[in-house]
């Protein structure tokens, strides 16, 4: 059972991007711009990441 929850998870984390700050190591959430490009914010320190469209 154990197995099948660690191949479960280890697949998730393959499909879904996990971004973690470089600074401080939370998660960075999503946000969009006004032109409609996404950047990656640290709810915790603030820092951000700029990616293009």
């Amino acid at each position: 059972m154990i197995r099948l929850l660690l191949l479960i998870l280890t697949g998730f984390f393959l499909v879904v991007p996990m971004h973690l700050c470089p600074e401080c190591g939370s998660l960075l959430e999503p946000r969009k711009t006004k032109s409609g490009g996404v950047f990656w914010v640290c709810p915790h320190c603030g820092y951000e990441v700029i990616h293009p469209n």
